[in-house]
């Protein structure tokens, strides 16, 4: 399911994510877009109206695409924020962001936080998304 953006006003115009906890570290995602926009679009990690982090990406095709895209934030906060605009008018269809932090990278995918609040639960099983689930961690 795609989201539609469209911007009306050459001024920005996007969405975005917060609540998110950010590490000075890269974050690497990805988004799957299309669309018609005379200008580049551009990702960025805030707090509040702070940028932490951008790049800018280029304008997307007609066809659906994954763009990817590396942040690295400048400072650490518990309440940072994902946000992909658009600065011009136009119209892009936005599907599957992704990102991911270096820590979760160097574990398998896994942030290691999680792994440290299941921990000290030491529960005798547990079952992950999809139906996988583990009975026995070494």
């Amino acid at each position: 399911m795609y989201v539609k953006l469209t911007n009306s006003q050459p001024a920005e115009a996007g969405l975005q994510q917060s609540g998110l906890n950010f590490k000075v570290q890269p974050y690497y995602g990805s988004f799957w877009i299309k669309g018609t926009i005379p200008e580049n679009f551009i990702v960025r990690l805030m707090q509040d109206m702070q940028i932490l982090a951008e790049q800018v990406l280029p304008v997307p095709g007609t066809d659906l695409e994954e763009l990817p895209f590396e942040l690295t934030p400048t400072m650490e906060t518990t309440d940072g924020t994902l946000r992909i605009t658009l600065n011009d008018t136009g119209t892009v269809y936005l599907d599957q962001v992704s990102m991911i932090g270096q820590d979760a990278i160097d574990n398998d995918g896994f942030r290691p936080d999680l792994f440290q609040a299941i921990e000290g639960f030491q529960p005798p099983c547990i079952r992950w998304p999809d139906g996988y689930f583990f009975e026995l961690y070494l």
